[in-house]
């Protein structure tokens, strides 16, 4: 089976019409699968054709960052953010997050599966508390940060780490801010991403 991740359950006809293709080729009559993370799986994809199917993804342009292993799985992002005009559009710190973790991954210290969630609106659909991280817009500046969440062997439900945490300078800043901002009351620890072991 191989998992390609969408930015947010986002992706253009152009890629749709690629990966029917690439199913049409190499799992002929397995149709393509929808992932509650925002993932397309192709599934029976016979083992010699799995270096041939990865090279076409990528030159396409389709990434698997976030598809499986010891890594963090892909971002999802609400679909509020482009259909509810309550909302705000969290999706450009969602993009910017997914592209420094891919490029970044290692000095993170990140558990395995590390699953990361961002919404726009006050009914999230992108299940922020069964996210380990989840970040939930309140202004067009600012986000609730949502932590330690877990449908594992001992489902847990997160808990809120901060009520607002700035956003201005984009993902950098929100981590830098998270190393020194003071988590909510209530809140049993935040680890900054660099201090976890």
């Amino acid at each position: 089976m191989q998992r390609i991740p969408t930015h947010g359950g986002r992706i253009s006809a152009e890629h749709l019409s690629k990966l029917a293709e690439l199913a049409d080729r190499y799992t002929a009559g397995t149709p393509l699968h929808l992932t509650t993370r925002q993932s397309i799986e192709l599934h029976n994809v016979p083992d010699a054709n799995c270096g041939k199917l990865l090279q076409e993804l990528h030159a396409t342009g389709l990434s698997t960052f976030g598809a499986g292993g010891d890594n963090v799985r892909a971002i999802t992002v609400c679909p509020c953010c482009s259909t509810n005009p309550e909302a705000f559009d969290i999706e450009p710190l969602a993009a910017a997050v997914t592209e420094m973790m891919a490029c970044n991954r290692p000095q993170y210290h990140l558990p395995r599966k590390f699953k990361i969630s961002f919404h726009g609106c006050s009914r999230p659909e992108s299940k922020p508390f069964l996210n380990d991280l989840a970040f939930g817009a309140v202004s067009e500046t600012a986000v609730r940060v949502i932590g330690a969440g877990s449908m594992g062997p001992m489902p847990q439900p997160g808990i809120v780490l901060y009520e607002e945490l700035a956003i201005a300078g984009g993902p950098g800043t929100v981590l830098k801010t998270w190393q020194s901002a003071k988590p909510a009351p209530g809140a049993i620890a935040s680890y900054p991403p660099t201090d976890r072991r």
